[in-house]
């Protein structure tokens, strides 16, 4: 046979090997029948949405969306009082989540093991406890922050699913909506803090118990994410307003510190050395370089951007809004990476 035709052959086959294992790299979705979705997760070719059916008005199922077929199941279903669910994040063998009564009353932390479908209590609030506690699952490893029934204090705990294990790695000094959540990057655990009035990024090193401080270089940091020498945040001149927040990244190798928005934005993620945030107006959605220090705004086919999660890998970010009035929730998965 001749050589060229070996060579197409050869370059045909590669390319259906390739194309059958790459995810989607942009998809937009408009699912009917929903309603009052929160934060969407995605792990490779399936979506989980906690959601409400067009008939209710609290969000206490998780659907299942096969991207490949778009075949829509129901995953999970939470009972009453336990009417909404939230802080969704799904890996290769787990999947975390808070539930709650509407008003954010009664939460508890859910952990799910995808193979055998048995789910877990790892954590209750206090019945009349308005406690918005939110879990952050990497590998096998759920960390959140919790306050002290017996003296209101906080503290940063983690639960080894491996080893059945719970530990406290830390306590929260000024704990407030600004820094209620904690992130996982390689072995270590973040978080932020004001520690005798001054504002610090906190980590904690699950393979030596070390715990470190690095002092914000402008204002309180809070939703804090990592990656690897980048910490990036919202810092706040003031944290109990909201629209005084600046999203920056700062690198604690170099020292250097950098403000990526001058005015305030609604949300953002990193991509490893690129963040993607979305404007105050919720209609305008941008990508930061870290390194080239460029920003360069991403077209979306949404009328507006009301959630933004990303996926798994942190390869995709997910946006979405829904429609009360006609009872749709309209995605469009994005590829950043």
């Amino acid at each position: 046979m001749d050589r060229n035709i070996w060579k197409f052959i050869t370059l045909f086959f590669i390319f259906l090997l390739v194309s059958c294992n790459t995810t989607q790299d942009n998809m937009v979705l408009n699912l009917s029948g929903y309603n009052s979705p929160s934060n969407i997760a995605m792990h490779d070719h399936y979506l989980f949405i906690p959601t409400a059916t067009k008939d209710e008005d609290f969000a206490n199922k998780i659907i299942e969306i096969n991207l490949d077929d778009k075949t829509e199941t129901i995953f999970y279903e939470s009972k009453a009082p336990y009417l909404a669910i939230n802080d969704l994040m799904v890996n290769d063998h787990y999947m975390t989540w808070v539930e709650s009564e509407i008003s954010g009353l009664m939460a508890r932390i859910i952990l799910l093991d995808r193979e055998t479908n048995e789910t877990k209590i790892l954590y209750e609030a206090e019945p009349d406890d308005l406690e918005l506690v939110a879990p952050f699952l990497k590998s096998n490893i759920v960390a959140w922050i919790q306050r002290d029934h017996d003296n209101d204090d906080a503290r940063v705990v983690i639960y080894d699913i491996d080893k059945d294990n719970y530990e406290t790695i830390g306590k929260v000094y000024e704990h407030s909506f600004y820094n209620n959540w904690v992130y996982i990057d390689g072995d270590s655990i973040y978080w932020s803090d004001i520690i005798n009035d001054e504002n610090y990024f906190v980590s904690y090193n699950m393979k030596t118990s070390e715990t470190q401080s690095y002092q914000s270089k402008q204002g309180t940091p809070g939703y804090i994410e990592v990656s690897g020498d980048y910490y990036y945040a919202l810092e706040f001149k003031d944290h109990r307003d909201w629209v005084t927040n600046q999203l920056t990244v700062t690198n604690v190798k170099k020292g250097e510190h950098t403000v990526i928005s001058e005015t305030w934005i609604t949300k953002y993620l990193s991509f490893g050395e690129e963040v993607v945030y979305l404007d105050n107006e919720q209609e305008n959605l941008f990508k930061y370089n870290v390194r080239t220090n460029e920003i360069t705004k991403i077209d979306t086919n949404l009328e507006r951007l009301d959630f933004m999660t990303p996926s798994y890998d942190r390869k995709h970010v997910i946006l979405s809004y829904d429609d009360p009035d006609t009872k749709e929730i309209h995605i469009e998965i994005i590829r950043i990476q």
